[in-house]
């Protein structure tokens, strides 16, 4: 019993180090394709079943015992009522078998002609118990949509193993059915075009700083009281500004501030410049703050009457279009803007998309529209444009909200309807411009990904640990695909380079990126390793000197993420204490979970070693000798009978701060006790020297 108060006297001492308990006062598939596989099925549906609705009423078609599917279709769905019909084909197309095992029978819904939807519409297919995969294995399932030329498969909205049921919702009638995908294949396929139209979009889209500017210029008019009909205006002038296309280049560098003081002033130039005087005076009953808004307004209106343009700009700027309108105007385009990326993995908006690119007569996906006719696609969108605008409506007034800001207004939220749909015509043109560039991105994906396919990292039993607990193959996918643009921007290589082998200035080899990612995910020390592995291969050192980080890092975290105590030790110790008051009784397992704050204070001794300082606000500091290499702060010591370990890494990304985030963890007499925490801190960078 004495030894066992000992092992748990050292954890508690060092964890009142650290203030987090109390002592005492302490406180397409490249597979060879199987051609025309037949769908081989015993019909659920003996008669098709029919029902009247879809306008005035909403439709439940078929029952998941009986049928093994059902169809919901909302009231409204449809301009008027129809005749809805459900049955399984008398014939489907074939498929590729070497890709997907096809589960159950197929269905057809119609209403006698290619119809879009108003509102979604629900169907639920029962798996059939002897088909339901493992937990791991849920992202295979797949709902099977005939296009016209061959099948698609579409990821469903949910997956209930329990009930064995998949759910996935349409706004368009066709043939479906229920599939699972025989491997990888399909999925890191469908992944690839995923990421590349992902960051195709966010490299494309319309400079943020442009939706920054539109926005701000719209609030500060608002709040000047002078009529929108002006926005056009300053806003085209101020985008072909030359001192505006600079802003973009300092937005990009994250120098925020400085963005914010350079459009404030450029909007009032820009206001005062296209805003005639009539309509200041005019603005002077209809400003929305109190007399200071009202008093800068009449002042600019002043300058502007007595040919002060450059006063007037200034008012404008630093009073009325302050910081705070534009920081919020930041928040509103971002947001509406990381909306309008996300939204484009929207199967619907896809379809939208492709439909649009190629023309279509009414079997894909029910659109019947002309090779390039946006405003055709869009009307026939229908639920899908009403969706789109409603969720970018939503997110633009929580914004607001949070911001404490008045909600859209009918007349402004007709606005953002239409910049919905301007930004949709402007990507769907944009991105059939880009149709090559995006081929080729894809094909440079591709190749990387079947590498690491091929060293394991894609199958979860030869994946290592980091790729394999509690991840699917698309978790996995995106993991890696996370890697290799680090790896990309860690060693400055953006292109692939077939030499093997060879060190290129501005390309990297798939083998390096292989080797780095099997550094990277090899275990706890799997940063350091993939920190050495750059050294080694490059002479690159990752993150910044040791002389950087020396100092005081205020405001940081430190968070248990598990505690480890043998169930018969917890009972052992019940109702002791020792001698410095210390309760041996606490069940060190309640303390998973908990954060306190800490300071961190770094001093080196040269630059590869020195020590760590970490205090709460209740404790003595804990001193931590460690050493330094490629960003990686590696430590160990012995405190109080308990065995500590501490793992950090340093960053240099931020263009204001440094980060640290890591891992401090203790374990005590050979690990029968392990508690585990988790680590992060931010030190403000050295404001840089003035230009002289």
């Amino acid at each position: 019993m004495r030894q066992i108060k000992q092992i748990v006297l050292g954890s508690l001492v060092a964890f009142a180090a650290l203030g987090l308990v109390g002592c005492g006062s302490a406180q397409k598939s490249a597979t060879a394709p199987t051609a025309g596989t037949t769908w081989q099925f015993t019909k659920t549906i003996a008669e098709p079943i029919k029902s009247t609705g879809g306008n005035s009423k909403a439709v439940t078609l078929g029952d998941l015992n009986a049928n093994q599917v059902s169809v919901a279709i909302p009231q409204g769905a449809l301009d008027k009522d129809a005749d809805i019909q459900l049955a399984n084909p008398g014939d489907t197309p074939k498929y590729v078998g070497s890709e997907v095992n096809m589960i159950g029978a197929p269905i057809e819904i119609s209403v006698g002609k290619p119809t879009r939807l108003n509102e979604k519409a629900t169907v639920s297919f029962k798996v059939p118990a002897d088909q339901i995969p493992a937990a791991n294995q849920v992202d295979h399932l797949r709902v099977a949509y005939y296009d016209g030329t061959g099948y698609e498969y579409i990821k469903p909205d949910s997956v209930d193993l329990s009930s064995g049921t998949v759910t996935f919702s349409t706004y368009h009638f066709s043939l479906f059915g229920l599939t699972k995908l025989k491997s990888n294949t399909k999925l890191t396929e469908d992944w690839i075009h995923s990421k590349t139209l992902d960051d195709s979009l966010k490299e494309n889209i319309n400079d943020v700083t442009n939706e920054i500017g539109k926005k701000a210029v719209d609030m500060t008019l608002k709040k000047m009281g002078i009529n929108s009909s002006y926005t056009a205006a300053v806003v085209a002038d101020m985008l072909k500004d030359d001192g505006y296309k600079g802003l973009y280049d300092q937005y990009k560098k994250g120098d925020v501030e400085g963005f914010n003081e350079k459009l404030q002033l450029l909007i009032g130039k820009k206001i005062s410049k296209n805003v005639p005087e009539s309509a200041f005076k005019e603005a002077l009953g209809s400003v929305l703050e109190g007399k200071d808004d009202i008093a800068a307004v009449s002042k600019a209106a002043g300058y502007i009457a007595g040919g002060q343009y450059e006063d007037a700009a200034k008012v404008i700027g630093e009073t009325i279009s302050d910081k705070f309108i534009i920081t919020t105007a930041g928040k509103v385009a971002i947001e509406v803007i990381n909306h309008e990326i996300a939204s484009w993995k929207n199967t619907e908006v896809e379809a939208a998309y492709t439909a649009f690119k190629n023309g279509s007569s009414g079997y894909f996906y029910g659109y019947n529209v002309d090779k390039g006719d946006f405003n055709a696609v869009w009307d026939q969108m229908r639920g899908v444009n009403r969706q789109l605008s409603i969720e970018a409506i939503a997110q633009e007034n929580a914004t607001r909200h949070e911001n404490g800001m008045a909600p859209l207004t009918a007349q402004e939220e007709d606005v953002v309807r239409q910049e919905v749909k301007d930004a949709y015509q402007s990507q769907f043109q944009s991105r059939m411009q880009s149709e090559d560039k995006m081929t080729a991105a894809q094909n440079k994906l591709k190749k990387i990904m079947d590498a690491m396919d091929k060293a394991g990292f894609l199958d979860e039993t030869s994946a290592p640990t980091a790729l394999s607990n509690g991840l699917d193959t698309e978790g996995r996918l995106d993991v890696l695909g996370h890697f290799v643009d680090k790896m990309m921007k860690d060693t400055n290589r953006f292109d692939l380079t077939d030499k093997t082998g060879m060190i290129a200035d501005k390309a990297i080899n798939v083998d390096d990126l292989v080797q780095g990612a099997r550094a990277y995910f090899s275990g706890p020390d799997g940063k350091l390793e993939y920190a050495k592995f750059l050294k080694d291969r490059f002479n690159i050192n990752l993150g910044p000197s040791l002389k950087d980080l020396v100092g005081k890092w205020p405001g940081g975290t430190l968070t248990i993420t598990d505690v480890v105590v043998p169930p018969d030790l917890k009972d052992k110790l019940k109702g002791n204490k020792d001698a410095e008051g210390c309760d041996l009784s606490i069940d060190l397992t309640t303390l998973k979970g908990k954060t306190v704050p800490i300071e961190l204070d770094i001093a080196a001794k040269d630059d590869k070693n020195g020590t760590l300082s970490l205090v709460t606000k209740d404790s003595q500091p804990t001193n931590f000798p460690f050493t330094y290499d490629g960003g990686v702060m590696k430590g160990s010591s012995t405190q109080k009978g308990a065995a500590i370990t501490l793992s950090l890494t340093a960053t240099d990304s931020d263009s204001k701060n440094f980060g640290l985030s890591g891992s401090i963890n203790i374990s005590y007499q050979n690990g029968l006790i392990k508690i585990m925490t988790s680590v992060t801190d931010s030190k403000a960078k050295p404001a840089p020297a003035p230009k002289k």
